[in-house]
């Protein structure tokens, strides 16, 4: 099991109760997921994964080892969902099924689907198991749901849990809406579920187009990169530590309740000064960042600094990296 320097008694407690805890991982194909699988691995927990919902993405080789049980299973399907937890039993469930995050995911019905629905629909799979006594007696949150910075969209000053959304596109909508409906049956159920509002994560294993991968490779071919100004400010985390928060949130004491939780570091950095990082990384020549040849985009956010207070209340930790050391760890890692 691993060990993380730094952590108080009652982090790594939260950490601690994983250990053979069999959790299931939704969405363990992508981004995210294969930094959540893997920091579960370390912590030894029984792990339970699947890939992506509605592509053909097989898990990557190093989420498909020999200790990991995964699935293939469709969870678009209406069902599908409600069918595997019943198969595996798990004591938690991370979600992290997301539709809509890349340029080809342009399926309104899907995103209504995975976004909207569906995480309904895993409370309420995982509550008829517990009313069964299915399930093994756990003190944390039953279902950690992995919620996006868009559900806020043009939502303007400091962003707290309480602020008023305004999503700004169909991916923000849906998964608005699914947060919405999670919350409901979840009150409804007595079932403690958190879902985790993740801000701008980085690191290793990005797709194109998202702003390091594209970093990366206009690296790599020598050649010129157009950016819009940069003058948007960002909370930028780590998926390393977006990985940690949502185990934490997971493990750490829920009670009967169920709540949003900012996942974000509580300081904003330029696009501009977090490009200028990347590049001094990658060993680009300024000339090579052509800003300002970009327009902003409509729905791009404009906000001040995200609260963190309630991540900090329900697990005892805040995010440490910033984005200079963030930055290097994801590109050592073959960003």
């Amino acid at each position: 099991m691993s060990r993380t320097p730094g952590l108080t008694p009652s982090v790594s407690a939260a950490l601690d109760r994983l250990v053979g805890t069999r959790v299931l991982v939704l969405g363990a194909g992508g981004f995210v997921g294969r930094h959540v699988v893997a920091a579960l691995r370390a912590r030894g927990a029984q792990v339970h994964a699947t890939a992506h919902a509605a592509g053909a993405r097989p898990l990557p080789i190093e989420v498909a080892d020999a200790a990991i049980t995964t699935h293939s299973v469709d969870l678009a399907l209406p069902g599908a969902a409600a069918d595997l937890i019943a198969r595996v039993a798990p004591t938690a469930v991370i979600n992290l099924v997301a539709y809509g995050v890349h340029a080809e995911q342009r399926d309104d019905t899907l995103a209504h689907r995975l976004n909207g629905k569906l995480p309904a629909e895993i409370a309420h799979a995982l509550s008829d198991l517990a009313a069964r006594r299915q399930l093994a007696p756990w003190a944390g949150a039953r279902l950690v749901h992995a919620g996006s910075m868009a559900e806020y969209g043009r939502a303007g000053g400091d962003l707290s849990e309480s602020t008023a959304p305004q999503p700004a596109s169909v991916y923000g909508r849906t998964k608005l809406a699914g947060t919405l409906a999670l919350l409901e049956q979840a009150q409804a159920l007595a079932l403690p579920v958190v879902v985790a509002r993740l801000f701008m994560l980085y690191g290793a294993g990005e797709r194109l187009p998202r702003l390091l991968p594209s970093l990366v490779d206009a690296a790599k071919r020598r050649s010129a990169i157009e950016l819009t100004e940069g003058v948007q400010r960002r909370d930028f985390v780590w998926v390393g530590d977006a990985a940690l928060a949502l185990l934490l949130l997971a493990g750490a004491d829920a009670g009967d309740s169920s709540s949003i939780v900012n996942v974000a570091t509580g300081r904003l950095t330029s696009v501009r000064d977090f490009v200028q990082l990347a590049a001094r990384e990658l060993g680009m020549a300024d000339a090579q960042l052509r800003f300002g040849a970009l327009p902003m985009r409509d729905d791009d956010p404009f906000h001040d600094a995200v609260s963190v207070a309630r991540l900090r209340e329900r697990t005892g930790w805040l995010p440490p990296t910033d984005p200079a050391t963030g930055l290097h760890a994801s590109l050592e890692g073959g960003a």
